[in-house]
């Protein structure tokens, strides 16, 4: 009887956390969603976007709406996350990390023909499941094990604030490229990637050869050398015609001020003001500084001659303490979630798109090839 009360209470408890967030979530999506559909149906502006880069115009769209929900900041957004358990939301997170980090794995794998993965047709299939990898069907659970190593990893010593950000959709070919380019300064690599490398030693799976993905990107290139041969070139204004960058903020800035209504473009100066002023404090200890103060407890404070070197010190300290605290009852979640198919899907993943698109090149490629239209190869 006691295990079953025990199910009982979880259920109650996922439940209740459930609705929160999907009416949250609802929320943000249909936002987004709405500004996605304004964007795509307004043909000044999707003209002004493909004069700039035609292949990067979903991926700009998709990233300029996420920016865009954060200069938003709607009045509900605060109100959700204070009833929000934090800390569980957090260890998800991680969990989300570290599943992104099992699939990149397995594609390494895969592409060097080391591995069948049922279900898996092209590359294209591992790059939409990094973006909802909880939904992932071809990766096993994350084991006793796992969560055992990943509370070695924020126990361990030297580990700061900056290793525990979550926010990463990284995917093969973004992490490989940063391998190969030895990890420059710029690049934004979960640190749980690089204890995870050193205490598998998967760091050499980046080294195994990329022969799928070599043959689709001949099939790719075939197909559309032929689609270029039918096509009308695009015909710009003429105006600053280079590669389309979601992280260039003067493009940015030229968008909102060509598309977006006087009441957005204003949003917009007030979010940038913000973080120029943000970004005139040491390392981000603006953002600590303030998460300290909105907790609702005394938070000791460490030792250090240097007050900012204390106050990200504390921060850290004060957030590994609670994620490590909450992280049994996450993985309890996480793992009853897995069982019951009770995982929230990225409806709005639109990665489909390109994965299709991707597919259809792929397909054509191997036609033209003489090959036949099918993905054995």
């Amino acid at each position: 009887m006691r295990n079953l009360e025990n199910i009982d209470d979880l259920i109650t408890r996922i439940s209740s956390r459930t609705n929160s967030e999907i009416n949250f979530l609802a929320s943000e999506k249909g936002l987004k969603v709405q500004w996605m559909e304004e964007i795509t149906s307004n043909p000044a502006a999707m003209d002004y976007l493909k004069a700039k880069g035609k292949d990067g115009v979903d991926f700009f769209i998709s990233y300029y709406v996420n920016k865009k929900y954060r200069w938003y900041k709607p009045l509900f957004l605060n109100k959700h996350r204070k009833k929000k358990d934090r800390w569980l939301a957090t260890c998800e997170e991680h969990f989300r990390i570290m599943l992104q980090k099992k699939i990149i794995d397995l594609h390494c794998q895969w592409n060097a023909y080391l591995v069948k993965v049922p279900g898996v047709e092209t590359s294209h299939d591992f790059n939409y499941a990094i973006r909802d990898p909880f939904n992932c069907a071809f990766i096993a659970p994350l084991t006793p094990n796992e969560i055992k190593m990943f509370k070695d990893f924020l126990l361990q010593e030297g580990v700061f604030i900056d290793d525990l950000i979550t926010d990463s959709d990284l995917d093969y070919d973004a992490f490989k490229a940063i391998h190969k380019a030895n990890y420059p300064d710029t690049a934004e690599v979960p640190a749980w990637y690089d204890y995870h490398n050193k205490r598998t030693n998967s760091k050499n799976l980046l080294h195994l050869p990329t022969i799928r993905s070599d043959k689709e990107g001949f099939y790719i290139h075939l197909a559309e050398q032929k689609q270029a041969s039918k096509e009308a070139p695009i015909v710009s204004d003429g105006e600053d015609l280079v590669f389309l960058d979601p992280n260039d903020p003067k493009f940015i800035k030229k968008f909102v001020k060509k598309f977006e209504s006087p009441d957005y473009q204003k949003k917009y100066k007030y979010f940038r003001l913000e973080k120029k002023i943000e970004s005139r404090l040491d390392d981000g200890i603006y953002d600590y500084f303030k998460q300290l103060l909105l907790q609702d407890e005394e938070i000791p404070m460490k030792a250090n001659a240097d007050f900012l070197a204390a106050i990200k010190a504390s921060y850290t300290d004060y957030c590994v303490k609670k994620i490590v605290k909450k992280l049994p009852l996450a993985y309890e979640q996480y793992l009853y979630k897995t069982k019951e198919g009770l995982h929230k899907k990225v409806n709005y993943n639109h990665y489909a798109d390109t994965m299709e698109e991707g597919k259809k090149l792929i397909l054509d490629g191997r036609v033209l090839n003489g090959e036949p239209r099918d993905f054995n190869f």
